[in-house]
């Protein structure tokens, strides 16, 4: 077990961004342990399994050669579409602007550094991969989706609500729930939305229902346990994902094994889950009327068979292949 001091476990909580500058003194305090750790039994192996970030330092590059490491799944490198950076509002933006410049910057350094010294890079999308195609010696996609099967609700056709819409993520700017809404606004009256997640843009979101007079038809549901929110996903006719670059979104591959239709904007892991899954509605974000597109895609949705492709039980094998690498 490896932790900082117990002042900067309690700061990392109470600062912004705190849990991220934690993680980076994290990873170089760690380095020594992992050095003096491997010159007592030396490893084979070496994963860096924590933050699915690819930007910043792991400890495991300290390692010498002879170990065979293991970077990923990580990501970061999906950005917001240029013509949806107004869908931001002026925190977001200034909260993208910072992303991509650190990004940038860690990529370019710390990166790349682990890239060249691991003997495998998992890139979560193929975003990540072009990134790292070229200077990683081993290189593959995978998300960082593994959903234990047990926890799934089953889908019942005759439990489904066709005029209930899902939505599940963080009240944030980069979920782009500003999209959803007018979403809403262009279905029939008859379609209600119901948002599972909590975050600082709840005043600012239920502002937008009002302008658009679709308050009557949102309910903002708020922080919900995860078995109440995969039983709501199971009765929606839907769940649309209109998140501008998650690397992975787990609600995504939850609802796709689960059986629920996605609509989701073709961005980053969102495009990556539903193309490896064969499932679900994918929406260019660069067509001029992208909430219509979404609308389109809703009224067209219909149900498929839930895919056991994001299943935790795929996992040993996989690892197995990793380490063989």
């Amino acid at each position: 077990g490896h932790d900082l001091h117990p002042v900067l476990l309690r700061l990392k909580k109470c600062l912004p961004g705190g849990t991220q500058a934690y993680y980076w003194a994290w990873q170089i305090a760690a380095r020594r342990l992992v050095r003096r750790l491997h010159a007592r039994t030396p490893f084979d192996v070496s994963h860096h399994a924590t933050f699915a970030v690819d930007w910043a330092p792991t400890a495991t590059s300290s390692l010498p050669a002879e170990v065979g490491k293991v970077w990923g799944p990580v990501g970061g490198a999906t950005l917001c579409p240029r013509p949806l950076l107004r869908e931001l509002g002026p925190r977001g933006v200034a909260t993208e602007a910072f992303r991509v410049v650190l990004g940038s910057i860690g990529r370019a350094t710390n990166g790349k550094t682990n890239a060249r010294s691991s003997a495998l890079v998992i890139a979560q999308n193929d975003d990540d991969a072009r990134i790292f195609r070229g200077i990683a010696s081993n290189l593959l996609v995978e998300p960082n989706a593994f959903i234990d099967p047990a926890t799934l609700p089953l889908r019942e056709t005759d439990a489904v609500d066709q005029s209930l819409i899902i939505g599940v993520g963080r009240l944030i700017p980069l979920k782009g729930w500003p999209i959803t809404l007018r979403m809403l606004s262009r279905l029939p009256e008859s379609f209600r939305l119901h948002i599972y997640g909590s975050g600082p843009e709840l005043a600012r979101l239920q502002a937008v229902a009002r302008r658009l007079g679709v308050e009557g038809r949102v309910v903002f549901m708020g922080h919900r346990g995860r078995a109440e929110t995969l039983q709501a996903v199971s009765r929606a006719r839907c769940v649309v994902f209109s998140s501008l670059h998650d690397s992975a979104p787990g609600a995504v591959a939850e609802a796709v094994a689960i059986g629920t239709p996605v609509v989701g904007l073709g961005i980053g892991g969102t495009r990556q889950i539903l193309e490896a899954s064969r499932r679900g509605s994918i929406v260019d974000p660069h067509v001029s009327d992208v909430a219509g597109a979404l609308a389109a895609a809703v009224l067209d949705a219909s149900s498929a068979p839930p895919s056991t492709r994001w299943y935790s039980t795929r996992l040993p094998q996989l690892i197995r292949r990793w380490y063989r690498v």
